[in-house]
């Protein structure tokens, strides 16, 4: 149920301005946890490509080889500790799909759970019976009902196969695909290039999939309704998200630059903070002739949540609003203090560097941001000196960012290497 596109506003989190950063430690423990899933998730893999068997001989065959593909760079994925083993989110989510299976015999139950460190409030499916939760969506929503909207919703994907439909239409109206797979074995950064190669085959139909989520929407409803329970918790989980993703992005002013940057080793500098002259920028040069519409990932959430109240209020529509169980509040609680580690695990160096400045302009003197700001700034004067830091800082796009976002990368992109080494010494050196 993606409803936010990649976005470049900032997670002020007052929940975690309160930790403190020499006691707290990064996660280091999970090797166990990852071999185990990687081990069944490999079993699985196998016993999922064999039997798909229902289409012809040649799809098939592609079908294997994408999914063969995909899954072996989602296994380097989680090597890498892109996902979270912490088995409170785990076991929350099991719980979630087993209650579900249990009243819809048609949904298959032996899900694969990753929770992903992510901050985007999100949730979807690989199609090989791999159900991935962001940990941002536990952050964002209210209470259990919503997200267990959400995970109807999910499995509804997985039982219409739309994965599945949307990588065999790929492949019926572009044969290099097949051409595609087979260079995958020949080519440099094959974990990267199957991740692009399997979201292309999913996302290159835009109309199919707008399709794709108001018939998920359809199923999941009727999935939901047979547990039991507030019917208009689905279509609150929706007005929720989309609030989020309508949300104005917080501005970074320039007197926190200077008190975060004006270090006792070296003073503020007002070049820094030079930003390009974008007023000539030629946009169209970038337009394709495709229309807005059919570039959004979904179907107008508008519509799609009048489609669903028309259904709600076929039995009744209940306006009142369920309070979360504990465990939803902790696994919340959890999920606002994983934000600024998420940015660390997952290497958005970046966008880390961003949102700790938000929380030291509201508390300029909290060690948990002083903590990763220092972190931040060592794997970026690495990659500085490496010539990578193009991977870890977004470049300047005056069309999709905000003004804010485009000053703060200006400035990032302004600091040399000894400016850069010498704020990390001193943010490092708050750490002990």
């Amino acid at each position: 149920m993606k409803l936010i596109t990649r976005f470049y506003n900032i997670l002020i989190l007052i929940i975690i301005q309160n930790i403190n950063a020499q006691n707290f430690k990064i996660d280091t423990a999970d090797y166990p946890q990852r071999k185990q899933f990687l081990t069944g998730y490999k079993e699985k893999s196998k016993i999922f490509n064999k039997g798909i068997k229902k289409y012809s001989g040649s799809e098939n065959r592609e079908l294997s080889k994408v999914f063969s593909a995909f899954q072996t760079s989602l296994e380097e994925d989680i090597k890498d500790r892109n996902y979270l083993f912490d088995e409170r989110f785990i076991s929350f989510v099991k719980e979630k799909v087993q209650m579900i299976a249990d009243k819809n015999p048609d949904i298959p139950n032996d899900f694969n759970i990753l929770i992903a460190k992510d901050n985007e409030p999100n949730a979807f499916n690989f199609g090989d019976h791999t159900l991935v939760v962001n940990s941002g969506l536990f952050y964002y929503l209210n209470n259990d009902n919503q997200f267990i909207g959400i995970i109807c919703h999910e499995m509804a994907h997985a039982r219409l196969e739309h994965t599945i439909h949307s990588i065999l239409s790929r492949i019926r109206k572009n044969n290099d695909k097949k051409t595609e797979v087979s260079l995958l074995k020949k080519s440099a950064n094959q974990q990267e290039k199957a991740f692009e190669m399997f979201k292309t085959m999913l996302y290159s139909n835009m109309k199919e999939r707008r399709e794709q989520e108001i018939r998920a929407d359809s199923l999941g409803f009727e999935y939901y309704k047979k547990l039991g329970l507030q019917k208009d918790a689905f279509v609150s989980a929706l007005q929720l998200l989309k609030s989020v993703d309508e949300q104005k992005p917080d501005s970074i002013y320039t007197t926190t630059y200077r008190k975060v940057f004006d270090i006792p080793n070296q003073k503020f500098k007002v070049e820094w903070l030079k930003m390009e002259d974008f007023s000539q920028y030629n946009y169209k040069l970038y337009t394709k002739k495709i229309s807005e519409d059919s570039l959004k990932s979904h179907p107008n959430i508008d519509l799609r949540m009048t489609l669903l109240k028309q259904k709600i209020t076929e039995g009744g529509f209940n306006q009142e609003e369920r309070d979360a169980t504990p465990a939803f509040k902790e696994l919340k609680e959890l999920a606002g203090k994983r934000i600024i580690p998420n940015y660390y695990d997952t290497e958005k160096y970046g966008l880390g560097i961003y949102n700790c400045l938000a929380i030291l302009q509201k508390k300029p003197d909290d060690d948990f941001a002083k903590f990763y700001l220092g972190k931040f700034f060592n794997k970026i004067y690495e990659a500085r000196k490496a010539y990578t830091l193009n991977r870890y800082l977004d470049k300047i796009d005056p069309k999709k960012q905000s003004y804010s976002y485009q000053q703060f990368l200006s400035l990032m992109w302004n600091l040399n290497l000894d400016e850069i080494r010498k704020i990390k010494d001193f943010y490092e050196k708050s750490e002990s």
